[in-house]
């Protein structure tokens, strides 16, 4: 994949490379408190969508992580991992949010490639997905070590459990006769029977 000047390369089993020189994603970070996280809300605009987005980086700045970020783009946050400029990287919370195979595939090579460790990050409901990621995941939680991934997917998981599901449309408000306010069958304003006028001492004139 290329940006401004650089070029990533990677192949799962023989490493991955920046520009011609070999990269690393970084080990070191095992603690949220330390740890630059990137994600990205893709084309999510749901009321239950935007809950559950807002929901991690609620999560997440309440376990005082050192930064959340979004790039915008799957494959560079995930490249950017690789080469150790980020500690971890988190998307698929929501439909819209959750990219594809193209998405994932040259950016699994070059994150495997330099030693990160990618999860799914829940099978729905927020439940732990013990499942391998593959390039058929609908989400990722991927960190320069395994460690951090599944703290992060911890918090994440527990948070998204906690969201939710919208409240059904409210129907209007029905008066006796069983029909919606303001509809035929609703009472006549000032008691008058059907086809009556008021007088201007309000008394009935048929």
């Amino acid at each position: 994949m290329c940006v401004p000047d650089e070029l990533y390369v990677g192949v799962a089993s023989e490493g991955a490379y920046l520009n011609g020189a070999r990269i690393q994603s970084s080990g070191f970070c095992t603690e949220l408190t330390q740890a630059m996280v990137l994600t990205d809300v893709g084309y999510e605009r749901s009321q239950k969508g935007a809950q559950r987005l807002a929901a991690c980086h609620e999560a997440l700045l309440n376990a005082n992580t050192f930064g959340v970020r979004i790039i915008g783009s799957t494959v560079l946050a995930l490249a950017w991992l690789a080469a150790g400029r980020c500690s971890a990287v988190y998307m698929g919370v929501c439909k819209k949010d959750c990219p594809k195979a193209w998405d994932w595939c040259a950016a699994w090579a070059i994150g495997m490639a330099s030693g990160v460790s990618f999860l799914r990050l829940n099978g729905g409901g927020g439940i732990v997905e013990e499942n391998p990621f593959d390039l058929t995941s609908p989400s990722v939680v991927a960190a320069g070590s395994e460690d951090l991934a599944k703290q992060l997917r911890k918090v994440l998981c527990k948070a998204l459990v906690q969201v939710p599901d919208p409240s059904p449309p409210r129907s209007p408000p029905k008066n006796h006769t069983g029909f919606p306010n303001g509809k035929n069958g609703s009472p006549k304003k000032n008691g008058h029977a059907k086809n009556g006028s008021a007088n201007g001492n309000g008394n009935g004139v048929h």
